[in-house]
């Protein structure tokens, strides 16, 4: 039980607190880190500048922390370690401590419950596998990772690090997964980045667009677009979008996700970069 409150004091900090008191913790958090850097620029000679000169020590003024409309089994990604457990059993599947000590993850209420179900199927198939876990590269082994994503509409992608990496990518199944964010619909694949919470993204996009006040003669850069999901939510404001990306397989997406979606495109492809018209 130790190693359980061990894990959910460093998974989720702030989780012996209400929401309400996790959000003013968190605003009190950004405001030291916006008093400390106005001290900086003051520091370095930019004491005249009106930024520095507020009231209340900011460097700029710092809005309300807009609450998740979902706070418990949030997650639509969870990534889960293959390594040696309390009871010594090198085939755990948790989440690492800083003993390097895998504990399983069933306990954190921020993780859906198909999540904890699916981690509990992989150790039960490890259990039963002849192959050892891979926990340190130069000493063989295979099972490494488990990573489970999954969407409101209930669909789930496991994805499985197997050493060595001679196996087809696709085990069975589909090679996407698709979420929808304010009516839009998003291709995902396993690599690619999306948010974590989706009801909080779409509150997070809302406000970002309101904050913005892009209109047609504005160029908004998205910049680790991922699968482009703040991009495409945002290209009917504005006049340009333009997304940077290194994950190769999350451009795909991305171009995908804007097609799909209506909004016209124009590619100028520099190293990994994309940009679309809408």
């Amino acid at each position: 039980m130790f190693a359980e409150e061990r894990l959910t004091n460093v998974a989720t900090p702030l989780w012996r607190f209400s929401y309400g008191e996790q959000l003013k913790v968190k605003s009190e958090s950004q405001k030291k880190v916006l008093q400390t850097l106005a001290s900086h620029l003051r520091e370095l000679g930019t004491d005249k500048l009106e930024i520095t000169q507020r009231p209340d020590g900011l460097c700029c003024s710092l809005r309300t922390v807009v609450p998740s409309p979902v706070v418990n089994g949030y997650r639509n990604k969870s990534t889960f370690s293959v390594n040696r457990g309390p009871d010594g059993n090198p085939k755990t599947v948790g989440l690492w401590q800083r003993n390097i000590v895998c504990v399983r993850a069933n306990h954190l209420e921020n993780m859906p419950k198909k999540h904890k179900q699916v981690a509990q199927c992989y150790e039960e198939f490890l259990q039963q596998s002849p192959l050892d876990p891979c926990l340190l590269f130069h000493q063989g082994g295979h099972w490494r990772e488990l990573t489970v994503r999954t969407n409101s509409s209930g669909h789930t992608m496991a994805i499985i690090t197997f050493h060595p990496q001679d196996l087809s990518q696709l085990l069975c199944g589909e090679p996407y997964i698709f979420e929808e964010v304010l009516g839009l619909k998003f291709c995902i694949s396993p690599d690619a980045f999306f948010q974590i919470n989706t009801a909080g993204a779409e509150v997070l996009y809302q406000t970002v667009g309101k904050l913005s006040r892009a209109d047609k003669n504005t160029v908004l850069l998205d910049v680790c677009c991922g699968t482009g999901a703040i991009g495409v939510s945002l290209a009917h404001q504005a006049s340009k979008v333009v997304g940077v990306e290194l994950v190769e397989q999350a451009v795909e997406d991305a171009r995908w996700n804007a097609a799909f979606n209506g909004v016209r495109k124009e590619f100028k492809i520099l190293c990994i970069l994309q940009q679309w018209i809408s």
